[in-house]
Order: structure tokens, then sequence, then C-alpha cells
């Protein structure tokens, strides 16, 4: 957990060496971390943050599919499955993925009103460029 934020520090300070280092351990890290049937969030984080290092899109598909299944109620995890399959070209999962997360948003607006309100940050996202146009897109997006 703790070589992410290290192999995100030397991307940053364009040290690939050291970040090529640094990624060699932590791959090996993130595919235990999917192949466990018993990984924790926090793993299933981690193995995720590697994977977008790396730009790895499909296991972290996977990775955020795994976290889904830990905690099905987040607006966030879904808005990201959304974002990533849209630059996938996974429409029909793509604009299923952002009703989710706007579905979830809308819920916990209820409850918080000062939440973030994801409804509103998809309508303007550029990641779903590609899915504005789509009428299930415009229906998961448009005001209530």
């Amino acid at each position: 957990l703790v070589l992410v934020p290290v192999a995100q520090a030397y991307a940053q300070l364009r040290q690939p060496a050291k970040q090529q280092l640094t990624m060699s351990r932590l791959l090996p890290l993130a595919e235990q971390a999917l192949a466990s049937p018993q990984t924790d969030a926090p793993h299933l984080q981690a193995a995720l943050q590697t994977y977008q290092l790396v730009g790895n899109a499909p296991r972290m598909e996977e990775s955020l599919k795994r976290l889904l299944k830990l905690n099905p109620a987040s607006p966030e995890l879904w808005y990201d499955l959304g974002a990533l399959l849209s630059f996938q070209a996974k429409t029909s999962a793509a604009v299923a993925a952002v009703s989710n997360a706007v579905r979830h948003s809308n819920l916990r607006l209820k409850q918080t009103p000062g939440a973030q309100d994801l409804r509103v940050l998809a309508a303007s996202d550029g990641r779903f460029n590609a899915l504005r146009a789509l009428p299930e897109f415009k229906q998961a997006v448009a005001p209530q």
C-alpha cells in the first residue's frame, strides 16, 4: 500500500528509473490482490492506482468492479467506472455505470444535501463527450 504514493511521487518528479523499480514491486502485488477473492478495499484501491499508473485500463476496470462488489452504493466508484468504460468505448456499459452513479448520488444528496452532485458533474465532464448525444445519457443526467 505504501509503494503506490512512492511510485506516484517518482512519476511527478520525472524519475522514471526509480518509478520503474517501484512499479516492478507493485505490479505483482496488484496481481495478487486481484487474484484473491478475499482482498479488501484498501488493497483493491492500491491495485487500481497501480494499474492507473501503467495505463492498464482492463485491469483498472476489473479493480473498480471488485471495489463495487464491496461498496455497491458508492456514487464515485460508479462514476469512475463510467468514465473508464467511456474511454474504452464500451458505450452501453458506460451509460449504465453513469446512471448508477447519478442514482446513488441523488440518494446521497437526500441524506447529505451538501454532498457533490454527480449528475451536474457528469453533464459537463469531458470524459463523457462520446456519450453526451445518447438519449440514455441525456436521461441519466437530466435535472429532476
